[in-house]
């Protein structure tokens, strides 16, 4: 036991005190030893390093002309420069509170070199008036992930907000049961996507305005207890998406994932905003030449105001050429808006 000890402690030295930049030397690790009540010989300390390489632990070992053996653990999952990145994005995730940004970072921050986790910090600043109040997402995700692996639907209610900031259940509290095919982070939302036997089509739905969500059939009230049987949903199985249901395909069609009439839609884009165009629906577009200064592209989207939103950011410099129905919209909601500006 006594040995397993030893080891074992000088494992845990080695990868919190070394890394392939600081080196451990012979004496460096006799005196930790012995400071921590084992009294070894250099050749335990050679058994004890061979043991645990043996045992498919990384630890590096020079001896370098005229210099002391250095030891130094170099079996590290993530590099700093990894672990830099993965911390931008949870500081700046706006789905992730503030509180949990923290402890979750604190985690990264862990797993670097030692003489490397100082110097790990943030380095995305994010307006903690953006970041999300509660973390109640991790559940919901959870249970979304839950009921598709058990191959059953969720049953969850949708909310918004009013004017006085307070959360109001959309339709009266009415109850959306789905079919989860997946969710999807995209502008920095979690997003579900499922199918609706009510509305006959896929749909998709903000996670973090979704509320009291439970796997079909094992509702509960506030206190946890289980629904009555018959205020339970009673068909639970999950209908699978059908065989030309494509992920990706649907996440570029539904545009910023709003619902809304699904159309082809012909752009014609200034060639500044090739970048604007590529962020948005990929480098897999098909772009044909139209004057020396312009491109089209022809993308499906989902018809609705966020589409136009977006669109009216680039105004002289991304327009729409077809169809017609998608002119037209985009002219009356832009004459509504003049009208309103100018008290119209």
């Amino acid at each position: 036991m006594a040995n397993k000890n030893r080891m074992l402690f000088l494992l845990k030295y080695l990868q919190q005190h070394s890394d392939d930049e600081h080196p451990l030397t012979t004496a460096d690790l006799t005196k930790a030893l012995h400071k921590q009540g084992y009294d070894i010989k250099l050749s335990t300390l050679k058994n004890d390093i061979d043991t645990l390489k043996d045992a498919g632990y990384e630890i590096d070992v020079q001896q370098p002309a005229g210099l002391p053996k250095t030891y130094a653990w170099v079996d590290r999952a993530w590099s700093a420069p990894e672990l830099q990145i993965l911390i931008d994005a949870v500081s700046s995730s706006q789905f992730l509170t503030t509180e949990k940004s923290k402890e979750i970072i604190e985690r990264l921050v862990k797993l670097a070199p030692p003489f490397k986790q100082d110097t790990l910090k943030p380095s995305i600043l994010v307006s903690e008036l953006v970041k999300a109040k509660n973390n109640q997402i991790f559940l919901i995700v959870q249970t979304i992930k839950e009921a598709t692996e058990r191959n059953k639907k969720i049953v969850f209610r949708y909310f918004r907000y009013n004017t006085d900031k307070q959360q109001t259940l959309r339709h009266d509290g009415k109850k959306y049961v789905i079919s989860p095919y997946a969710t999807i982070w995209k502008n920095d939302r979690y997003y579900l996507v499922g199918y609706s036997e009510e509305k006959e089509k896929i749909l998709t739905f903000r996670i973090d305005r979704m509320t009291q969500v439970f796997i079909a059939g094992e509702e509960q009230n506030k206190k946890g207890k289980p629904l009555p049987e018959e205020d339970q949903e009673k068909d639970t199985t999950r209908i699978p998406p059908k065989d030309d249901f494509d992920l990706h395909d649907y996440g570029t069609k539904i545009f910023f994932m709003f619902n809304g009439e699904e159309t082809n839609v012909t752009l014609r884009v200034k060639n500044d905003r090739i970048d604007q165009i590529i962020d948005t629906f990929g480098k897999d577009i098909e772009l044909t030449r139209k004057t020396p200064n312009t491109f089209d592209i022809t993308v499906p989207v989902c018809l609705s105001p966020t589409f136009f939103s977006w669109l009216f950011q680039y105004a002289g410099e991304i327009m729409i050429v077809k169809p017609e129905k998608a002119r037209n919209w985009y002219t009356s909601m832009l004459e509504t808006a003049l009208d309103d500006a100018l008290g119209g």
